[in-house]
């Protein structure tokens, strides 16, 4: 075999090898090279270890929709439908990503089809994140951006629920007492963008009720209600005039109560006038009840007033006394069925709302 293959590489060297062209030579080459890399090759195969099977059976994923109500979870928003410039009300969000993957980018935004509300800002006071028991943990409020009536969070965990804490403010409105609106949020999934609506309870208006309290000794048109000296004297009796208001507009409001207690010093005079519902006064509590047992939907003013009386004593020199105090009112709204209650401030001898008497009221000797 060794004589066989020196006797054809002699033959074939003096045939092609040393001629002119060597072409074949460096073709020869060639694949001798290419046989050698093809052996090698194959050698490296065999010995490479197979890769096991995988053979753990594939998780379910929960795949999140186009459109989707399981994706966000909302609280119940009550909204109070004042008429005021702006109107704000608190409303809480809870956000969660149930799929395997996460979302980024997440926008959410508030929308109507009424063309008198629309929400025009957004403030989200923080993020706090709800784990699998339900136990509320830390807020994030750096991962929250405000935009107009847009609120922006970074990205949501597979997994991962919030809560969104936020005050909204809305354009007024003075008609519609129940609005239709909805939350849109977009967000992206494995660079696919995707958009989640949901329809909301509806906003059930609650009525704009006002309640006032005012002492006077001259009326708004300047007739004079008091009788005796003012500033108040020690030992003189001096009589002003107490007036409690209502309006309402929006709804029906039922069993509206107004309480005041009459301070101590002060005696109930005989005047009395009330345009709606009863003017009681318990001796025994010194106390004034105001009851109307429905308000119209549009209630212009009502008012009830009744005079007092008093006679200061020298501990009082310098000081301001007061007429009434613990002044508090309670109404149901028929509509909404929410209670309407409030406290007003105190009413004094410094007759704020008398024009012509206003800081008379310190007691002088």
């Amino acid at each position: 075999m060794a004589n066989f293959l020196k006797n054809w590489w002699r033959k074939r060297s003096q045939r092609y090898y040393f001629k002119k062209h060597r072409w074949h030579l460096i073709t020869d080459i060639f694949l001798l090279i290419l046989i050698i890399a093809l052996g090698v090759g194959l050698i490296l195969i065999k010995k490479q270890v197979p890769t096991p099977i995988d053979i753990t059976p594939i998780p379910h994923v929960v795949q999140v929709p186009t459109e989707s109500e399981e994706a966000i979870n909302l609280s119940d928003p009550f909204f109070s439908g004042n008429i005021n410039a702006r109107q704000v009300f608190n409303f809480e969000v809870e956000l969660e990503n149930p799929d395997l993957r996460g979302m980024e980018e997440i926008d959410i935004q508030f929308l109507s089809d009424s063309a008198k509300f629309r929400i025009v800002s957004v403030n989200a006071s923080e993020i706090i994140v709800i784990n699998k028991d339900g136990e509320e943990g830390h807020s994030l409020p750096a991962d929250i951006k405000s935009r107009g009536d847009h609120l922006s969070i970074e990205n949501l965990r597979p997994g991962q629920k919030i809560k969104i804490q936020s005050k909204l403010t809305a354009t007024p409105i003075t008609d519609d007492r129940v609005i239709n609106w909805k939350l849109s949020a977009q967000y992206k999934q494995e660079g696919q963008k995707k958009v989640v609506n949901q329809e909301l309870k509806p906003l059930a208006l609650i009525s704009e009720l006002n309640v006032g309290a005012a002492a006077y000794y001259h009326s708004e048109h300047g007739d004079q209600l008091g009788i005796g000296p003012l500033p108040p004297l020690v030992g003189l009796p001096t009589n002003y005039w107490i007036f409690l208001s209502v309006e309402n507009e929006g709804n029906i409001l039922k069993n509206f109560t107004l309480t005041a207690r009459l301070a101590e010093g002060l005696t109930l005079g005989s005047g009395r006038t009330v345009s709606q519902g009863d003017l009681i006064y318990d001796e025994a509590t010194r106390r004034i009840t105001w009851i109307i047992p429905e308000l119209g939907a549009l209630a212009k003013e009502h008012r009830a007033g009744f005079n007092v009386q008093l006679i200061p004593s020298e501990e009082q020199i310098g000081q301001i006394p007061e007429l009434i105090n613990n002044i508090s009112y309670i109404a149901t709204d028929s509509f909404t069925k929410e209670q309407l209650s409030g406290n007003l401030p105190n009413i004094t001898t410094d007759l704020i709302a008398d024009k012509l008497n206003q800081g008379q009221g310190v007691v002088a000797p």
